[in-house]
């Protein structure tokens, strides 16, 4: 069985940014690296799906943001702080997310981490073919 390889989706790519006339800024955002499979048994995933999944993450990443204020009030983060995470997860082939972790954080914070997680972990992801491992980058901050 071929092992399945890390995709990256666009890497800090939700940026939310601290109010008093601030707006959203734009990041230029990677396209996701596609790799083929190493095994010619296992199924393409067309490109359409990647940016189904894309556009998940960019629709719910506010999500996301509500986990900011929460460790800002479990102290684990100072509420000027910008804090990029990165998830890893497994999307099923019915589109249920599975084994979602952090990949890295430019601060650690247990609270933080753990909402991330409970937030994705409820999402709804497009069908596939079969299960792929993707990650995706937030970067966080007050709103």
């Amino acid at each position: 069985m071929a092992s399945v390889k890390w995709l990256s989706g666009a890497v800090l790519g939700m940026a939310m940014v601290a109010g008093c006339g601030g707006g959203e800024k734009k990041v230029a955002e990677p396209e996701p690296e596609i790799e083929e499979p190493e095994d010619e048994g296992e199924e393409l995933i067309p490109e359409e799906k990647f940016e189904e999944i894309q556009s998940t993450f960019e629709r719910k990443a506010s999500t996301v943001a509500r986990c900011f204020p929460i460790a800002v009030e479990s102290g684990e983060v100072d509420k000027n702080e910008r804090i990029a995470v990165s998830l890893g997860l497994t999307i099923n082939p019915d589109g249920s997310p599975t084994k979602l972790e952090i990949l890295g954080a430019s601060k650690r914070s247990a609270t933080l981490e753990k909402c991330v997680i409970e937030s994705v972990s409820r999402w709804q992801f497009t069908t596939l073919p079969r299960a792929i491992q993707y990650s995706y980058g937030f970067k966080l901050q007050s709103f």
